[in-house]
């Protein structure tokens, strides 16, 4: 995931966007992939090709690989059926690479995919004794199978999203053989004493800021720490002029958006009320730099349709030791009428 394909993603994003489509629709097109990790340290790479998708399973430890293009039809119960071999055997399909995937879809399964976008948790019980043996936690913005992790019944995780996002063509190579993501780098940052609050207008917002912010190249930023550290912004959108059909669908593409430029981490997403607007807050680790950055949408709507929002980005070390300040900015937030 490179950023020098972001021109050719971002007009891909574009073409969803004006086609009407939904979340559902949006986390299942051709260009998607998600990457998962078993706790034995072995990968399956899924990604969405348009006529199909392509599943690489790589067991790190005997340094094999099986994959294989296949056809996923998602129902009651997820068919997936055979095109070729790439890798391996039929053999080897039947018995790794079908069972890993059957075992992705099972978790929304069974009318299961009907509930979301709400997040929740499926369970596996033993046929005979009715005992919980697995569990998965399930969400919309995790593209194609929308599993983020796979418990036992002890707790232990056994199969986690690592990475998800959009891809070129020619990232295809470099995405089935990516290796296992990195620990992020954490930028120690210190906890902001905030000056008194003075009213702003910023946009279609009436803010209560602390005076250590400041405008600059119209975003509020913190003049004693770099620009990244600390960053407020503020747009407005209309689902129906952005072809949206729904809210989820914006924080879907805002998420993919975000892959582009980084990996996603999954088990970060949070969605909460903060005053009168409903944010959504997930974690980045850019491949520039890889350091972990938080980024928090907060979104402020009368109808449902049309919606003020409200971005402040950060390093997650600053966000984290800064929440307070944060969140008051938020729920001070006035959108002017």
């Amino acid at each position: 995931m490179k950023k020098k394909f972001l021109l050719a993603i971002s007009v891909l994003l574009c073409n969803f966007v004006f086609a009407q489509i939904s979340f559902s629709e949006l986390g299942d097109r051709a260009g998607l992939g998600v990457v998962y990790r078993e706790n034995t340290g072995n990968l399956i790479n899924l990604i969405n090709i348009g006529d199909g998708y392509i599943v690489r399973y790589r067991d790190m430890l005997n340094q094999k690989a099986y994959s294989a293009a296949v056809k996923i039809s998602k129902g009651f119960n997820t068919s997936i059926d055979l095109i070729e071999i790439n890798e391996g055997t039929k053999e080897d399909f039947e018995t790794i690479l079908k069972p890993k995937l059957v075992n992705l879809f099972f978790y929304t399964d069974m009318g299961m995919r009907q509930k979301l976008p709400s997040s929740f948790v499926t369970t596996k019980e033993d046929l005979f004794s009715g005992k919980i043996i697995k569990s998965g936690l399930v969400d919309f913005f995790i593209p194609i199978t929308n599993l983020i992790w796979e418990k036992d019944e002890d707790g232990t995780i056994l199969t986690e999203c690592i990475q998800f996002g959009v891809l070129s063509p020619d990232e295809l190579p470099y995405f089935l053989n990516s290796a296992d993501i990195p620990e992020p780098i954490i930028r120690h940052m210190n906890k902001v004493k905030p000056k008194d609050s003075v009213k702003v207008e910023y946009n279609n917002f009436e803010l209560q800021l602390p005076k250590n912010y400041i405008l600059d190249s119209n975003y509020y930023i913190l003049p004693d720490t770099t620009k990244r550290d600390s960053m407020i912004y503020a747009e407005d959108v209309s689902l129906k002029e952005y072809g949206y059909k729904d809210f989820y669908t914006y924080i879907l593409g805002d998420i993919l958006s975000a892959s582009m430029n980084g990996c996603v981490v999954p088990t970060s997403f949070k969605m909460e009320k903060i005053g009168s607007a409903i944010c959504v807050t997930y974690n980045v680790i850019s491949y520039d730099y890889w350091e972990l950055n938080t980024l928090k949408i907060c979104l402020f709507s009368d109808d449902g349709e049309n919606f003020d929002i409200l971005r402040i980005n950060g390093y997650s070390s600053f966000i984290e030791k800064n929440i307070d300040m944060i969140n008051k900015i938020i729920e001070t937030a006035k959108v002017k009428k």
